[in-house]
Protein backbone atom coordinates (compact mmCIF):
# COMPACT_ATOMS: atom_id res chain seq x y z
CA UNK A 1 0.00 0.00 0.00
CA UNK A 2 1.37 3.41 -1.01
CA UNK A 3 2.05 5.76 1.89
CA UNK A 4 -0.03 8.97 1.90
CA UNK A 5 1.63 11.86 0.12
CA UNK A 6 2.78 14.74 2.27
CA UNK A 7 1.87 18.36 1.65
CA UNK A 8 4.54 21.03 1.35
CA UNK A 9 3.44 24.66 1.17
CA UNK A 10 5.39 27.30 -0.74
CA UNK A 11 4.38 30.56 0.94
CA UNK A 12 5.42 34.06 -0.14
CA UNK A 13 5.25 36.77 2.52
CA UNK A 14 6.08 40.45 2.34
CA UNK A 15 5.27 42.40 5.49
CA UNK A 16 3.75 42.59 9.00
CA UNK A 17 5.14 39.77 11.17
CA UNK A 18 1.97 39.58 13.27
CA UNK A 19 -0.10 38.89 10.15
CA UNK A 20 2.38 36.29 8.90
CA UNK A 21 2.27 34.55 12.29
CA UNK A 22 -1.53 34.63 12.17
CA UNK A 23 -1.47 32.92 8.76
CA UNK A 24 1.02 30.29 9.91
CA UNK A 25 -1.17 29.48 12.92
CA UNK A 26 -4.12 29.19 10.54
CA UNK A 27 -2.25 26.64 8.40
CA UNK A 28 -1.23 24.75 11.53
CA UNK A 29 -4.89 24.59 12.62
CA UNK A 30 -6.36 23.32 9.36
CA UNK A 31 -3.38 21.53 7.75
CA UNK A 32 -1.44 20.30 10.78
CA UNK A 33 0.80 17.91 8.87
CA UNK A 34 1.92 20.36 6.19
CA UNK A 35 5.55 21.45 5.93
CA UNK A 36 5.70 25.18 5.25
CA UNK A 37 8.57 26.83 3.38
CA UNK A 38 8.45 30.62 3.46
CA UNK A 39 10.09 33.08 1.13
CA UNK A 40 10.38 36.41 2.93
CA UNK A 41 10.59 39.40 0.60
CA UNK A 42 13.98 41.07 0.61
CA UNK A 43 12.49 44.40 1.68
CA UNK A 44 11.03 43.00 4.91
CA UNK A 45 13.05 43.37 8.12
CA UNK A 46 13.46 39.85 9.50
CA UNK A 47 15.07 39.77 12.94
CA UNK A 48 16.16 36.59 14.71
CA UNK A 49 13.32 37.07 17.18
CA UNK A 50 10.70 37.34 14.44
CA UNK A 51 12.12 34.34 12.58
CA UNK A 52 12.10 32.30 15.80
CA UNK A 53 8.42 33.10 16.37
CA UNK A 54 7.65 31.58 12.95
CA UNK A 55 9.76 28.43 13.23
CA UNK A 56 8.59 27.77 16.81
CA UNK A 57 5.28 26.57 15.34
CA UNK A 58 7.06 23.49 13.99
CA UNK A 59 7.64 22.34 10.40
CA UNK A 60 8.11 25.95 9.31
CA UNK A 61 11.23 26.70 7.26
CA UNK A 62 12.46 30.14 6.22
CA UNK A 63 14.21 30.11 2.87
CA UNK A 64 17.59 31.84 3.33
CA UNK A 65 17.49 33.03 -0.28
CA UNK A 66 15.54 36.27 -0.45
CA UNK A 67 14.78 38.34 -3.52
CA UNK A 68 12.79 41.48 -4.20
CA UNK A 69 9.20 40.79 -5.19
CA UNK A 70 6.55 42.66 -7.10
CA UNK A 71 3.33 41.72 -8.88
CA UNK A 72 5.12 40.20 -11.88
CA UNK A 73 8.13 38.48 -10.29
CA UNK A 74 6.44 35.92 -8.04
CA UNK A 75 7.63 32.97 -10.10
CA UNK A 76 11.20 33.44 -8.89
CA UNK A 77 10.50 33.16 -5.13
CA UNK A 78 8.30 30.11 -5.76
CA UNK A 79 11.17 28.67 -7.82
CA UNK A 80 13.51 29.24 -4.88
CA UNK A 81 11.04 27.56 -2.52
CA UNK A 82 10.67 24.54 -4.80
CA UNK A 83 14.45 24.15 -4.84
CA UNK A 84 14.57 24.44 -1.05
CA UNK A 85 11.84 21.80 -0.67
CA UNK A 86 13.74 19.42 -2.95
CA UNK A 87 16.63 19.77 -0.51
CA UNK A 88 14.38 18.41 2.25
CA UNK A 89 14.32 15.05 0.44
CA UNK A 90 10.57 14.73 -0.14
CA UNK A 91 8.94 11.63 -1.59
CA UNK A 92 8.42 11.86 -5.35
CA UNK A 93 4.64 11.64 -4.82
CA UNK A 94 4.55 14.36 -2.19
CA UNK A 95 2.92 17.59 -3.30
CA UNK A 96 3.83 21.25 -3.23
CA UNK A 97 0.96 23.73 -2.96
CA UNK A 98 1.39 27.43 -3.59
CA UNK A 99 0.07 30.14 -1.29
CA UNK A 100 0.00 33.93 -1.08
CA UNK A 101 0.28 36.05 2.04
CA UNK A 102 -3.41 37.03 1.92
CA UNK A 103 -5.08 33.64 1.80
CA UNK A 104 -6.28 31.49 4.70
CA UNK A 105 -7.74 28.03 5.19
CA UNK A 106 -11.27 27.84 6.60
CA UNK A 107 -11.91 24.15 7.18
CA UNK A 108 -9.91 20.98 7.85
CA UNK A 109 -9.35 18.11 5.46
CA UNK A 110 -7.23 19.54 2.66
CA UNK A 111 -4.36 17.11 3.28
CA UNK A 112 -6.72 14.14 3.01
CA UNK A 113 -8.47 15.69 -0.01
CA UNK A 114 -5.23 15.92 -1.98
CA UNK A 115 -4.59 12.18 -1.66
CA UNK A 116 -7.11 11.56 -4.45
CA UNK A 117 -5.27 13.69 -7.03
CA UNK A 118 -1.97 13.85 -8.87
CA UNK A 119 -2.24 17.62 -9.29
CA UNK A 120 -4.68 20.48 -8.85
CA UNK A 121 -4.84 23.35 -11.35
CA UNK A 122 -7.03 24.68 -14.18
CA UNK A 123 -5.99 21.93 -16.59
CA UNK A 124 -8.51 23.20 -19.13
CA UNK A 125 -7.48 26.81 -18.67
CA UNK A 126 -5.94 27.06 -22.12
CA UNK A 127 -4.45 30.50 -22.69
CA UNK A 128 -4.95 31.83 -26.21
CA UNK A 129 -5.59 35.05 -28.06
CA UNK A 130 -9.35 34.52 -28.00
CA UNK A 131 -10.10 34.23 -24.30
CA UNK A 132 -7.38 36.46 -22.81
CA UNK A 133 -5.57 38.34 -25.59
CA UNK A 134 -3.57 40.79 -23.45
CA UNK A 135 -2.08 38.12 -21.21
CA UNK A 136 -1.55 35.69 -24.10
CA UNK A 137 0.30 38.28 -26.17
CA UNK A 138 2.54 39.15 -23.23
CA UNK A 139 3.35 35.48 -22.59
CA UNK A 140 4.10 34.80 -26.24
CA UNK A 141 6.36 37.87 -26.30
CA UNK A 142 8.50 36.46 -23.47
CA UNK A 143 11.40 35.05 -25.47
CA UNK A 144 12.92 33.10 -22.57
CA UNK A 145 9.60 31.39 -21.89
CA UNK A 146 9.06 30.63 -25.57
CA UNK A 147 12.54 29.08 -25.85
CA UNK A 148 11.73 26.98 -22.79
CA UNK A 149 8.45 25.79 -24.34
CA UNK A 150 10.18 24.92 -27.60
CA UNK A 151 12.85 22.91 -25.80
CA UNK A 152 10.19 21.04 -23.80
CA UNK A 153 7.96 20.46 -26.83
CA UNK A 154 5.18 22.50 -25.25
CA UNK A 155 2.50 23.80 -27.59
CA UNK A 156 -0.35 24.69 -25.19
CA UNK A 157 -0.10 27.38 -22.54
CA UNK A 158 -2.12 26.80 -19.38
CA UNK A 159 -3.17 29.62 -17.07
CA UNK A 160 -4.29 28.76 -13.57
CA UNK A 161 -4.90 30.44 -10.26
CA UNK A 162 -1.68 29.77 -8.38
CA UNK A 163 -3.09 30.04 -4.84
CA UNK A 164 -4.09 26.56 -3.78
CA UNK A 165 -2.73 24.93 -6.94
CA UNK A 166 -0.60 21.87 -6.23
CA UNK A 167 1.72 19.49 -8.09
CA UNK A 168 3.71 16.36 -7.30
CA UNK A 169 7.45 16.51 -6.73
CA UNK A 170 8.06 14.10 -9.62
CA UNK A 171 6.46 16.58 -12.03
CA UNK A 172 7.92 19.72 -10.49
CA UNK A 173 11.48 18.40 -10.53
CA UNK A 174 11.86 18.44 -14.35
CA UNK A 175 9.84 21.64 -14.57
CA UNK A 176 12.24 23.34 -12.15
CA UNK A 177 15.24 22.16 -14.18
CA UNK A 178 13.75 23.78 -17.29
CA UNK A 179 13.00 27.03 -15.45
CA UNK A 180 16.53 27.13 -14.02
CA UNK A 181 17.99 26.67 -17.50
CA UNK A 182 15.67 29.14 -19.24
CA UNK A 183 17.67 32.25 -18.46
CA UNK A 184 14.76 34.33 -17.21
CA UNK A 185 15.61 37.96 -16.50
CA UNK A 186 14.08 38.33 -13.05
CA UNK A 187 14.71 42.09 -12.97
CA UNK A 188 12.09 43.01 -15.57
CA UNK A 189 8.37 43.56 -15.04
CA UNK A 190 6.42 41.18 -17.23
CA UNK A 191 3.04 41.88 -18.78
CA UNK A 192 1.69 38.63 -17.35
CA UNK A 193 1.82 36.70 -14.09
CA UNK A 194 4.48 34.11 -14.86
CA UNK A 195 3.73 32.03 -11.74
CA UNK A 196 0.19 31.45 -13.07
CA UNK A 197 1.38 30.15 -16.44
CA UNK A 198 4.93 28.76 -16.46
CA UNK A 199 4.63 26.03 -13.81
CA UNK A 200 1.17 24.82 -14.85
CA UNK A 201 2.16 24.80 -18.54
CA UNK A 202 5.25 22.66 -17.92
CA UNK A 203 3.46 20.19 -15.64
CA UNK A 204 0.42 20.01 -17.95
CA UNK A 205 2.72 19.01 -20.82
CA UNK A 206 3.76 15.99 -18.73
CA UNK A 207 0.22 15.04 -17.66
CA UNK A 208 -1.77 15.78 -20.81
CA UNK A 209 -3.08 12.58 -22.40
CA UNK A 210 -2.28 10.46 -19.34
CA UNK A 211 -4.63 8.99 -16.76
CA UNK A 212 -3.55 11.58 -14.19
CA UNK A 213 -6.20 12.61 -11.68
CA UNK A 214 -6.38 16.39 -11.79
CA UNK A 215 -8.33 18.42 -9.25
CA UNK A 216 -8.75 22.18 -8.87
CA UNK A 217 -6.96 24.75 -6.71
CA UNK A 218 -8.37 24.52 -3.19
CA UNK A 219 -8.38 28.26 -2.47
CA UNK A 220 -11.54 30.10 -3.52
CA UNK A 221 -10.33 33.52 -4.62
CA UNK A 222 -12.31 36.69 -5.15
CA UNK A 223 -10.67 36.63 -8.58
CA UNK A 224 -12.62 33.41 -9.22
CA UNK A 225 -15.82 35.31 -8.47
CA UNK A 226 -14.81 38.31 -10.55
CA UNK A 227 -14.01 36.11 -13.55
CA UNK A 228 -17.72 35.47 -14.07
CA UNK A 229 -18.25 39.18 -14.75
CA UNK A 230 -15.25 39.34 -17.05
CA UNK A 231 -16.64 36.32 -18.89
CA UNK A 232 -20.12 37.86 -19.22
CA UNK A 233 -18.66 41.12 -20.48
CA UNK A 234 -16.61 39.36 -23.14
CA UNK A 235 -19.48 37.15 -24.22
CA UNK A 236 -21.88 40.07 -24.56
CA UNK A 237 -19.68 42.81 -25.99
CA UNK A 238 -16.27 41.40 -26.82
CA UNK A 239 -13.31 43.62 -25.98
CA UNK A 240 -14.44 47.14 -26.95
CA UNK A 241 -15.00 50.28 -24.86
CA UNK A 242 -18.63 49.36 -24.18
CA UNK A 243 -17.37 46.08 -22.70
CA UNK A 244 -15.06 47.97 -20.36
CA UNK A 245 -17.92 50.17 -19.18
CA UNK A 246 -20.17 47.15 -18.65
CA UNK A 247 -17.36 45.44 -16.80
CA UNK A 248 -17.08 48.34 -14.35
CA UNK A 249 -20.83 48.27 -13.74
CA UNK A 250 -20.83 44.51 -13.16
CA UNK A 251 -17.91 44.78 -10.75
CA UNK A 252 -19.82 47.32 -8.66
CA UNK A 253 -23.12 45.43 -8.69
CA UNK A 254 -21.83 41.91 -8.27
CA UNK A 255 -20.88 40.29 -4.94
CA UNK A 256 -17.24 39.50 -5.65
CA UNK A 257 -15.61 39.85 -2.23
CA UNK A 258 -14.87 37.10 0.22
CA UNK A 259 -17.32 37.41 3.13
CA UNK A 260 -18.05 35.50 6.34
CA UNK A 261 -21.20 34.21 4.61
CA UNK A 262 -19.10 32.67 1.86
CA UNK A 263 -16.71 31.19 4.42
CA UNK A 264 -19.71 29.66 6.19
CA UNK A 265 -21.01 28.26 2.91
CA UNK A 266 -17.64 26.61 2.22
CA UNK A 267 -17.58 25.07 5.68
CA UNK A 268 -21.12 23.69 5.19
CA UNK A 269 -20.27 22.38 1.72
CA UNK A 270 -23.20 24.29 0.23
CA UNK A 271 -22.16 27.28 -1.85
CA UNK A 272 -25.70 28.24 -2.81
CA UNK A 273 -25.82 31.45 -4.86
CA UNK A 274 -22.04 31.38 -5.28
CA UNK A 275 -22.40 28.40 -7.62
CA UNK A 276 -23.41 30.96 -10.25
CA UNK A 277 -19.77 31.98 -10.40
CA UNK A 278 -18.46 28.46 -10.82
CA UNK A 279 -17.68 28.53 -14.53
CA UNK A 280 -15.95 31.34 -16.39
CA UNK A 281 -14.06 31.42 -19.69
CA UNK A 282 -14.99 27.77 -20.10
CA UNK A 283 -13.17 26.74 -16.93
CA UNK A 284 -14.74 25.51 -13.70
CA UNK A 285 -13.14 27.84 -11.18
CA UNK A 286 -14.27 26.26 -7.89
CA UNK A 287 -16.72 23.88 -6.26
CA UNK A 288 -17.86 22.83 -2.81
CA UNK A 289 -15.75 19.70 -2.68
CA UNK A 290 -12.54 21.48 -3.74
CA UNK A 291 -12.75 24.62 -1.60
CA UNK A 292 -10.81 24.65 1.67
CA UNK A 293 -9.70 28.26 1.92
CA UNK A 294 -10.18 31.80 0.65
CA UNK A 295 -8.21 34.67 -0.82
CA UNK A 296 -8.32 37.87 -0.40
CA UNK A 297 -8.02 38.40 3.33
CA UNK A 298 -6.58 41.84 4.01
CA UNK A 299 -3.17 41.88 5.66
CA UNK A 300 -4.39 43.67 8.77
CA UNK A 301 -4.43 41.74 12.04
CA UNK A 302 -7.74 43.34 13.09
CA UNK A 303 -9.44 42.92 9.73
CA UNK A 304 -12.98 41.66 10.42
CA UNK A 305 -12.78 38.74 7.98
CA UNK A 306 -9.38 37.70 9.33
CA UNK A 307 -10.66 37.89 12.90
CA UNK A 308 -13.71 35.81 11.94
CA UNK A 309 -11.55 33.10 10.38
CA UNK A 310 -9.21 33.18 13.38
CA UNK A 311 -12.12 32.21 15.64
CA UNK A 312 -13.02 29.13 13.56
CA UNK A 313 -12.34 25.74 15.05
Amino acid sequence: MTAPSRLYISLLVHEKPEVILDQLKNFRRFAPGAIIVMHVAKAMVLTEEIAASFTALGNVHINPERVATNATTLLQPHQLNIRYILGLNPNEHDKIAFHASNDMLVRPGVEEHLQAYDAGYYNDGILDLKNEPLIANAAYADQAFMRLCKEAGVETLIKTQIEGAYFQIRHLRPALALIDAAGFDWTIRRGYYAEEIVISTLVHAQLNGTAARIGRPYILSEVSLLMKYIDLRHRILGYNMAAKILGRILRVLGPKSITPNLVGAIRKGKLGIYRFYQKANGVVRFSEEDSFGVKRVEREIDNKLRAYIRRLA
